[in-house]
């Protein structure tokens, strides 16, 4: 689908924003978005809308869960996927 990022994209992304990743977050983290995928996938296209974002954020928050505190300090601070505390930020 348009815009889906694969869950090693995510992890990039997540490093690039909250620093080195050790090797057992990596695990819990592929896993988390892996699920996340095939969720969403499971989803009808009609329903999707409504319910990709609670998976979404639910998939954020057990993500958030694997990071250490000063890692989700950062984590929060990234421009999220139309999650709480971000959207996305347009510039000016």
């Amino acid at each position: 689908g348009r815009g889906q990022m694969t869950p090693e994209a995510r992890i990039q992304r997540i490093e690039e924003a909250v620093g080195s990743l050790t090797a057992d977050q990596k695990s819990k983290i592929t896993a988390i978005y892996t699920k996340l995928q095939s969720d969403m996938q499971a989803i009808p296209q009609e329903e999707r809308r409504e319910k990709m974002m609670p998976l979404m954020q639910a998939a954020q928050k057990e993500v958030r869960a694997v990071l250490t505190a000063e890692q989700q300090k950062k984590f929060d601070e990234m421009p999220a996927w139309g999650g709480p505390g971000g959207g996305k930020k347009k510039g000016n």
